[in-house]
């Protein structure tokens, strides 16, 4: 399995979480959760998300949290890592819903 790295545009979670969910087309979120490869993460105040390819798009959306997070009813940890919004580096949470 080979993954990709992808920009993910966005000024708010709400945003990075649509654009995140937008390009799981053909590719799953990395659920590895390896700290030297977090899923989500930022450089230079642009965030990415780290993308397993060659596997069955995910029948459900996710979401993306401030951490600590409370999960989502039903929801399953994805993995963490740091975003950059509206210039400040946060922890987050990825949640796949249910």
């Amino acid at each position: 399995m080979s993954d990709d790295l992808r920009q993910v545009p966005g000024n708010s979670l709400d945003r990075i979480t649509r654009n995140v969910n937008n390009a799981e087309l053909h590719r799953r979120l990395n659920s590895e959760n390896d700290p030297e490869r977090p899923c989500l993460s930022t450089n230079g105040g642009k965030n990415y998300a780290l993308f397993e390819t060659d596997v069955d798009t995910p029948d459900t959306e996710l979401v993306i949290l401030p951490a600590p997070a409370v999960p989502p009813d039903g929801s399953t940890a994805i993995g963490d890592g740091k975003l950059t919004i509206g210039g400040q580096r946060i922890k987050v949470t990825a949640f796949r819903l249910p």
